[in-house]
């Protein structure tokens, strides 16, 4: 990516943050060097990330521009000051339009991978999402996704588990492959405080142009409330 190709990227900007809105299949981080978190610092001197999201997934990710104000928005992140929205598209429609969901997630470091197991198993933690049905396409089911908990993989994992693998995550039990190995979820919006102003700030981040996600954004539009 060149410098305009990277502020194009560019959702929001204070003295004390960034915030991207990630292409699918770049990693945040990487061993590589090939991954968001270096390309930024192509712009910036030194920036300190505050969440990350999955590889094939795309969105919102947050930079910190100095260790202090990075301080302040990890601490929103505990408090769960910071909330985050996801759409996710699945490929049967949900029983219930609206649900809560508990599993028990067991994380694999042999393949990287989450499941849902008995509430007994050693290591594994609790997960609980909300999600609701915004609408359809012809074959294709649009969920709205909230995080109660921070577990890896956990919105992969646990849609799966309750039958709705999201579109291209093969990983996670979907039939095939999205042609660019994505997978149709998106970090689409986001609430904080911006320690540098001390005010309340709501975000929205268009998903890939893509047919699907362009379907989706021109039939249900993106969102303009933190809920």
């Amino acid at each position: 990516m060149i410098d305009s190709d990277l502020r194009s990227l560019i959702c929001y900007e204070s003295d004390a943050m960034v915030v991207v809105n990630k292409p699918p299949c770049l990693p945040v981080q990487s061993k590589s060097g090939a991954d968001l978190e270096s390309k930024m610092g192509e712009l910036y001197t030194r920036l300190h990330l505050i969440n990350r999201i999955d590889q094939p997934a795309s969105g919102i990710v947050i930079f910190a521009k100095t260790a202090q104000f990075a301080a302040a928005l990890s601490e929103q992140t505990k408090s769960k000051e910071i909330s985050k929205i996801y759409w996710a598209v699945v490929g049967a429609e949900p029983g219930d339009k609206e649900s809560v969901l508990t599993h028990s997630l067991l994380k694999s470091q042999k393949s990287n991978k989450s499941k849902a197991v008995g509430k007994d198993v050693s290591g594994a933690k609790m997960a609980t999402l909300s999600y609701r049905w915004l609408g359809k396409s012809q074959n294709y089911h649009l969920l709205w996704v909230k995080l109660e908990t921070g577990r890896h993989h956990q919105i992969r994992a646990q849609l799966a588990a309750a039958g709705l693998p999201i579109k291209g995550d093969v990983k996670y039990g979907f039939r095939r492959k999205n042609r660019d190995r994505s997978i149709h979820l998106h970090a689409i919006s986001v609430t904080f405080s911006d320690p540098a102003i001390d005010q309340q700030v709501f975000l929205a981040a268009r998903p890939p142009q893509e047919t699907l996600w362009n379907y989706f954004t021109e039939h249900i539009g993106l969102p303009d409330i933190a809920n």
